[in-house]
């Protein structure tokens, strides 16, 4: 299967025809439209070598800040990547889906007023 993938295993290990390493074990494939594969954005191992990347370029990068909560929340860290969405929002109130985002962390945390809070927000901004 990894062959009609476009991989093979060198040395061990797995790579792309390419030479380039092949992603993590265990991470899910998406087709894309083209009929190729690709990895999501959360699912691929080096994303959070590049928000680190784009956020030492520029600190007040919204799509670096937001996908850095993202990823804050999937390691557990769901305070953490309120607190970072936060700075999103106050630079944006209307970073799309911002707060559609913020309301399911805070549903994750079990905080039912702010989850209300943030999805009445969002109706407001998003229209």
């Amino acid at each position: 299967m990894t062959r009609s993938l476009g991989f093979h295993r060198h040395r061990g290990r797995m790579r792309r025809r390419d030479g380039r390493r092949a992603p993590a074990e265990g991470a899910i494939w998406r087709p894309r439209a083209s009929g190729g594969e690709r990895l999501t954005a959360f699912e691929v191992p080096d994303t959070a070598m590049v928000v680190r990347a784009r956020l030492l370029a520029n600190a007040d990068d919204l799509d670096a800040l937001f996908v850095l909560a993202a990823l804050r929340a999937q390691n557990g860290l769901v305070e953490e990547g309120i607190s970072i969405l936060d700075r999103v929002l106050d630079r944006d109130p209307a970073y799309p889906g911002g707060w559609r985002f913020k309301a399911t962390l805070h549903h994750m945390r079990g905080e039912d007023d702010a989850e209300r809070s943030a999805w009445a927000r969002a109706e407001d901004v998003e229209g």
